[in-house]
């Protein structure tokens, strides 16, 4: 990271040379970018001329999307120091700066809101403990007034806001929901799982760590007349050993050309949005530990969505109960217990489908309205 900070400067100045003005798009990570990305592709099929350029503050979104085909110029964000804020703002002068979900850069910020520079929020989610409501820290309150917008996931972050005076705000949804039921249109399964398949349920555990397991092992175990598809968030050979040790070599890997088994184990990355095609049931990790996963991917498919009970941070967790997909667990009989009544009563599973569709017909179009306000600013 460090290194990456020292190559920006030049690495911008290379591209925007002797070219208009261009669009700066800044996310936290990898998750924050899944968000920004139907924006990003949007400003670039709608103005192909203007350089975009696509800031990441962690390593690990910058390695996953340095070659993102859809930006210009992938870089590090520099730190949030006085002279690096002058230089993005009056050297390089955007015309708009857009800041996804949550990333509050106080300096930039700062120098962006005394400028020509337009300054936007996407995706935003606000809650009334955030740090920068503290009366201590009033100026950070005063420096989020100058955004230009503020776009929003849903209304309980439009109404924290305006109980802190903050009016400059739109509820817009969140911009991923969008990009989730883009891939779920195009996504095909493989022939090979096809195969595999056959009539029986299919039980996927997503993206999860050694703390999911104990949940894990005991679906497999439980639900032994169905199928089982873990997908590690660490894809290593030593951690997939590690998680596969109960069953030794009663397993198959995605590599093999066919599955002798009724438990799949994949080692690699980038097909989860193809297997969630053929799910009856999901569980995604991530929630004995710092948060859950991406739960609105598999969400998009109509299936229940199990995942464990760190979600507090994650809007889409409560929408998604709230409608009757997802269920927070604390151990596998909760999830056994809602399974088994799901089986038992199809008819639930159809509802559960219909307010999916309800739900991801209700919330898109984020990217659609960001879009229509940036053409304002567009001359």
């Amino acid at each position: 990271m460090y290194a990456g900070r020292k190559e920006t400067k030049t690495r911008v100045l290379s591209v925007i040379r002797n070219q208009s003005r261009p669009f700066w798009i800044h996310c936290a990570s990898l998750g924050e970018f899944e968000q920004g990305r139907p924006v990003i592709e949007a400003l670039k099929t709608s103005y192909p001329d203007v350089p975009l350029i696509l800031s990441f503050f962690s390593s690990s979104g910058y390695k996953m999307r340095y070659d993102f085909p859809h930006a210009d110029c992938v870089v590090y964000l520099p730190s949030d120091t006085p002279d690096n804020a002058r230089w993005i703002v009056h050297d390089i002068s955007p015309q708009i700066f857009i800041f996804v979900k949550y990333e509050f850069w106080w300096n930039l910020i700062h120098e962006l809101g005394g400028s020509q520079v337009k300054m936007m929020l996407v995706s935003g989610v606000f809650r009334p403990d955030d740090y920068f409501f503290n009366s201590l820290l009033k100026p950070l309150k005063q420096l989020v007034k100058t955004f230009d917008i503020l776009f929003v996931q849903d209304e309980y972050s439009a109404e924290v806001l305006r109980t802190e005076g903050i009016k400059n705000c739109v509820v817009s949804g969140d911009t991923r929901v969008d990009r989730v039921l883009e891939n779920a249109g195009w996504a095909r399964i493989q022939e090979k799982w096809i195969v595999w398949k056959k009539q029986k349920k299919v039980f996927i555990y997503g993206s999860v760590w050694d703390s999911d397991m104990h949940i894990v092992r005991a679906s497999v175990s439980h639900f032994s007349d169905s199928l089982h598809v873990i997908v590690p968030h660490d894809i290593s050979d030593q951690n997939v050993k590690k998680l596969c040790q109960t069953w030794e070599d009663n397993v198959s890997y995605w590599s093999d050309d066919f599955f002798n088994y009724p438990i799949v184990v994949v080692n690699t990355i980038g097909i989860l949005n193809q297997l969630y095609t053929m799910a009856d049931f999901v569980y995604v990790g991530g929630g004995f530990q710092k948060g859950i996963h991406n739960i609105l991917e598999p969400a998009s498919y109509g299936i229940p969505v199990f995942f464990g009970p760190h979600h507090q941070k994650f809007t889409e967790s409560y929408q998604l109960i709230t409608c009757g997909q997802g269920f927070s667990i604390r151990q596998f009989d909760d999830m056994q217990e809602t399974v088994e009544e799901l089986i038992r009563h199809p008819s639930e599973l159809l509802k559960i489908r219909e307010a999916s569709h309800h739900f991801f017909q209700s919330h898109s179009g984020a990217t659609r309205k960001v879009m229509s306000y940036i053409r304002t600013l567009i001359t």
